[in-house]
């Protein structure tokens, strides 16, 4: 990306991340406690209870290295990332073939490369909205009719 044209920067907080998919599956995790508690009289055992460090600390982590890219920048013309294990990415937005939420991950899909999918819980809610908003006021036609995993569908829809 050049640097006479005028870019953002999306950098995500790792810590912010983490702790939000830690939160959300101790939280589920409790939930499920309780009732099963109310269920069979009983709560979990002490070795159940241990068992849940595995994926209390194994899920933010495969989020952290998975959905959650070094950077993102982006300008009027050009978008920018550097995924966690990869090099850097300068894709034009002509290229932009789709973008929207899907499960629990906002996808982007470029023709040509594979869907980035990007954990938004990652960045500042004010830094995410002006990277959405951008996208809203600039590419509107770009919204699919679905996803299909990591790849969208779009039908022709008349102007």
């Amino acid at each position: 990306m050049s640097e006479d044209q005028t870019s953002k920067t999306l950098t995500p907080n790792l810590a912010r991340a983490f702790l939000r998919v830690f939160l959300l599956i101790l939280f589920v995790s409790a939930i499920v406690a309780v009732f099963e508690r109310y269920d069979n009289g009983q709560w979990w055992s002490a070795d159940y209870f241990a068992s849940l460090v595995i994926p209390l600390l194994l899920m933010p982590i495969c989020v952290c290295l998975m959905f959650v890219p070094r950077r993102i920048r982006w300008s009027a013309t050009e978008f920018e990332i550097q995924l966690r294990f990869g090099r850097i990415q300068t894709l034009p937005w002509t290229q932009l073939y789709a973008y929207g939420s899907g499960y629990n991950v906002f996808l982007l899909q470029f023709t040509g490369v594979s869907t980035f999918q990007i954990f938004a819980g990652a960045f500042r809610r004010d830094e995410w909205l002006a990277f959405r908003s951008f996208l809203t006021t600039n590419h509107p036609g770009k919204k699919p009719s679905f996803w299909l995993g990591p790849k969208a569908i779009r039908w022709n829809r008349k102007a």
